[in-house]
């Protein structure tokens, strides 16, 4: 993480569009909002964030390049895109791997020419903004596999910056939740005994960072006496979790055998 930190000072001055790999859950948003704060841009325009795998496809045009009105059937109004509104900033495309193959060759025409057009619209707005791209996928494998374009990957491949699992990187579980404990509730201002940092050491943490935070944050809620969590708070936490996961396998959503229910 002190190496990912280094490589973000370095990279966040230079105008460079940047390609941020990880898991789910890894913060992976908050390391491309790290590199808006740090950049030039920050006084410039906006950081203006984009999950793909959210946006339904026969929509994804529209948000993304905005639509004149009366483009298409239901357009009663004109709409500015993410792309216009990141004039000036930043655009993050999170999970970057789940865009559609005809939106990518549009979004590489307009890396290329900085110029953006509205679906419905005749002519081109002008546009400047810096690219930052996420994934949780091997987007090298969807480039051989023919569903990611070369040439769009190529724009941004040679600047990645990786975020480990926090599975590598035990040191910095404690760190993590006792952070959270302090700032989800700050009137509480919470810690964690011995036992229960030791406890959140053995866990394995499927789902990253976000599964550490809503595990602490679900043992303030509902077992914490005081300002003080302990092992046995955080144990009924996932405890609980263990007897839903059963229900959903017991469904036909089994899990996967061996992961932790965190």
């Amino acid at each position: 993480m002190q190496e990912l930190r280094q490589d973000l000072e370095r990279v966040a001055p230079h105008d460079l569009p940047i390609l941020i790999v990880g898991e789910t859950g890894t913060g992976k948003n908050l390391v491309a909002k790290a590199i808006h704060e740090l950049s030039p841009r920050l006084t410039t325009g906006k950081f203006v964030e984009v999950v793909c795998a959210n946006v339904e496809a026969n929509l994804f045009g529209s948000d993304l390049f905005g639509h004149e009105k009366g483009a298409f059937t239901g357009a009663v109004d004109g709409k500015q895109g993410m792309i216009l509104i990141a004039d000036g900033g930043t655009l993050f495309l999170d999970e970057i791997g789940d865009l559609p193959l005809d939106l990518q060759g549009k979004l590489l025409q307009v890396l290329q020419e900085k110029k953006v057009r509205p679906v419905g619209a005749v002519k081109d707005i002008q546009v400047d903004f810096r690219l930052i791209a996420a994934t949780n996928k091997n987007l090298k494998r969807m480039v051989d596999e023919g569903k990611f374009r070369k040439d769009l990957y190529s724009r941004f491949s040679d600047f990645p910056l990786l975020i480990p699992p926090l599975r590598d990187r035990k040191e910095d579980v404690i760190a993590l939740a006792q952070h959270f404990a302090r700032t989800k509730h700050p009137k509480r201002k919470a810690t964690l005994t011995a036992e229960a940092q030791a406890f959140l050491v053995s866990l394995d943490f499927p789902d990253n960072v976000r599964g550490l935070e809503k595990l602490v944050e679900a043992a303030m809620l509902f077992y914490a006496k005081g300002s003080e969590i302990t092992a046995q708070d955080l144990m009924q936490v996932v405890g609980k979790k263990r007897s839903i996961d059963s229900l959903e396998s017991h469904s036909g959503n089994s899990r996967k055998a061996g992961s932790s229910p965190i």
